[in-house]
């Protein structure tokens, strides 16, 4: 009964600088795949700019726990890159969270009535839930303004790739 295991040191079998060799060019040829399948070298620039500003648009606005699932729908609904929508949404990292919130809020100032200024000292839960309002129309005003600016960013970016 002969055995279909090759090892590296096997007189009969590919020797073990080949046995590299092989390895590297199908994790080359992987990586390509998986460079092609977020990258479509196909998909025009404007699909991949639009891809990553919707991604940002979304990791930005307060859909808390929904973010994923809206980058999914958003993706397919407008036919966009899935995999840059999906990996843009996750800008809103947590070390990232404390600054979204606090432009967000400073954003809203400047488009609400009677903004809400925040002190360290007066920070509670009814200054809160007085500013929520202006966090949120801040949130949808700084997404746009980030989007907006991560979008044309890819875009210079890929053309000067070419």
């Amino acid at each position: 009964m002969s055995s279909n295991i090759v090892t590296p040191n096997d007189p009969n079998g590919p020797s073990g600088e080949s046995l590299k060799t092989s390895r590297r060019e199908r994790l080359k040829q992987h990586l390509v795949k998986f460079k092609n399948l977020i990258v479509d070298p196909n998909e025009s620039d404007l699909t991949k700019s639009v891809s990553v500003a919707v991604g940002i648009f979304i990791s930005i606005v307060p859909l808390w726990g929904f973010q994923t699932i809206v980058a999914v729908a958003a993706a397919f609904v407008l036919r966009l890159n899935k995999p840059l929508v999906i990996a843009a949404s996750y800008f809103s990292v947590p070390p990232m969270t404390p600054f979204i919130l606090y432009f967000s809020v400073i954003f809203g100032g400047v488009f609400v009535s009677k903004p809400i200024a925040f002190t360290l000292s007066n920070i509670g839960l009814d200054v809160l839930q007085a500013a929520l309002f202006q966090y949120v129309v801040g949130s949808i005003a700084l997404a746009v303004v980030v989007a907006s600016t991560f979008g044309l960013a890819t875009s210079l970016l890929l053309r000067l790739r070419k």
